[in-house]
């Protein structure tokens, strides 16, 4: 059994009331047949007999390891413990509904290992639906596959976007310098994290379909709340920091995420008497030493017609920062 002192890679699992979906995802790990790995499962309190399918496992896989919950302490707090418990030089994470792809795991090891300076190395995620439809491969075409600096990588990812995380390695020493996972970015934490890592470190992209990231209705990356508003808010404000105010690699995503939100929780955000506090966010953001200020003016233009269109109240003009 490998153990934290001698094992290179940690897969992490986080898991709650999906035993079914669990073990396909387990076997997948096992099926990679890598060595000095560690499979820990972090159970979330499931109450569907987890526990004991994941105790058999354990008789039979000396290097599967349990976390049992003795409460729910939430799917992001369980998460990020998970990463953070992680001792191993390299690590990986997988979701308990997704799996990973004959030989995926090993590539992505054998490639980070000839390159200690790479923070991370990212490979190719099949979306599929229940119906075991393709629906899109992701990254796709419009990358290239190579190693890329942090200068060139950022704004490809900005435009292109972020990555599913079965399909990534990481260096544990990368996290740990990025000060990630940050959960107080909400139901982005993990977008965030690949943007604290890709920010400061060199990344490798692999044309190589590694894992398979299933599409369904239960999923809590596809709810829609206010909490999530805010965490891609922060995760913005961030953003704009890690590029010392370099607002023109981020005009397209700041114009993107408020056409998408506001689209999708204008009333949420009325109801949440939250409209001062949203325009006041995104001029901060968007102010930065950009002296044209077109941002800033299409924000306010913008903003203004769709808070007529909601019939609220808007902050007046002579109280723009």
């Amino acid at each position: 059994m490998a153990s934290d002192d001698t094992a290179l890679l940690t897969i992490v699992i986080p898991t709650y009331n999906r035993k079914e979906l669990l073990l396909k995802a387990v076997n997948s790990v096992i099926d990679q047949q890598v060595p000095r790995l560690i499979i820990h499962i972090y159970d979330n309190c499931s109450t569907d007999g987890t526990d004991k399918m994941v105790q058999t496992l354990m008789g039979v896989y000396p290097n599967i390891s349990y976390t049992q919950r003795k409460s729910n302490i939430g799917s992001l707090a369980n998460y990020s413990d998970a990463i953070r418990s992680v001792k191993t030089p390299f690590l990986m994470s997988l979701a308990d509904d997704d799996w990973l792809l004959a030989g995926g795991m090993r590539l992505l090891l054998d490639t980070i290992l000839c390159d200690e300076t790479l923070g991370a190395v990212v490979s190719q995620t099949i979306h599929q639906n229940e119906q075991d439809e393709i629906l899109t491969i992701n990254p796709g075409n419009d990358w290239e596959y190579k190693r890329y600096s942090p200068q060139e990588f950022i704004p490809l990812w900005v435009e292109n976007g972020h990555f599913e995380w079965s399909s990534i390695i990481f260096r544990r020493e990368a996290l740990e310098v990025a000060c990630v996972p940050d959960i107080s970015t909400d139901l982005v934490w993990d977008v965030d994290l690949q943007l604290q890592v890709f920010s400061r470190f060199p990344v490798k992209l692999l044309k190589s379909q590694t894992a398979v990231y299933l599409i369904h209705s239960d999923q809590s990356s596809r709810q829609v709340t206010f909490q999530k508003f805010l965490g891609q808010l922060t995760m913005l404000e961030r953003a704009i920091e890690l590029s010392n105010n370099n607002l023109p690699v981020y005009h397209g995503w700041i114009i993107k995420f408020l056409n998408d939100w506001f689209d999708r929780l204008a009333y949420e955000v009325a109801y949440h008497a939250s409209i001062k506090h949203f325009l006041m966010s995104i001029f901060k953001i968007c102010k930065g030493p950009f002296e044209d200020r077109i941002i800033l003016r299409y924000v306010w233009k913008w903003t203004h017609f769709k808070l007529r269109i909601m019939k609220s109240k808007f902050i007046p003009r002579n109280e723009i920062p």
